[in-house]
């Protein structure tokens, strides 16, 4: 994305744009809920909204429904609220934002840092970051692959025998379909 492009969706974000913020909640029931920050914009001009999509290429455009009247326009809504891309957004932003704006924004930036945390995978040993406490691996297939050695460590043969059907799909099924037509054969004997 240029700077004038930049500046244009930093322009359109800073007049019609909303930062939300959530402190830590407790629901009904006692559960808690993690602080979260989302990004949205609403908007009757469809086009311009799919415009600022392209120009940050992240989060997406809906119909935003506002129990609408005849007489009301259609009413379109852009929302992001992965924390990593709110992150990257806003700062990409804090140069063309004005003073409320950028304080609300360096609000959202310091409750984004608050909760990012460097972890180690388990698996390769390598450093990542993570906004969730439950995260043990950098990336999916690290953690495939340490949930099939354990469970084949472990002799946990139902935990191996999923991992291994996962894996190997197409020859699982080859073996099911010919013990399948052997026991069948056998029961016909």
């Amino acid at each position: 994305m240029t700077d004038a492009e930049t500046a244009w969706a930093a322009g359109l974000f800073e007049g019609e744009g909303c930062i939300c913020l959530m402190p830590e909640t407790t629901r009904w029931g006692g559960n808690r809920r993690r602080p979260w920050v989302a990004l949205s914009i609403s908007s009757t001009d469809r086009d311009v909204l799919e415009r600022f999509h392209m120009i940050v290429g992240v989060g997406g455009v809906t119909f935003h429904h506002r129990g609408a009247r005849p007489h009301h326009k259609p009413c379109w809504a852009w929302h992001l609220s992965a924390r990593d891309k709110v992150e990257a957004l806003l700062s990409s932003f804090m140069p063309w934002l004005g003073q409320r704006r950028r304080a609300k924004a360096q609000e959202a930036l310091a409750l984004l840092a608050e909760q990012r945390q460097i972890r180690k995978c388990e698996y390769c040993g390598g450093s990542f970051e993570s906004y969730h406490g439950f995260q043990r691996f950098c990336c999916k297939k690290h953690q495939e692959k340490a949930w099939y050695e354990q469970s084949k460590a472990s002799g946990d043969r139902t935990a191996y025998s999923r991992s291994h059907y996962l894996r190997n799909r197409e020859a699982y099924l080859e073996r099911s379909r010919k013990q399948h037509a052997r026991d069948k054969a056998s029961q016909i004997a």
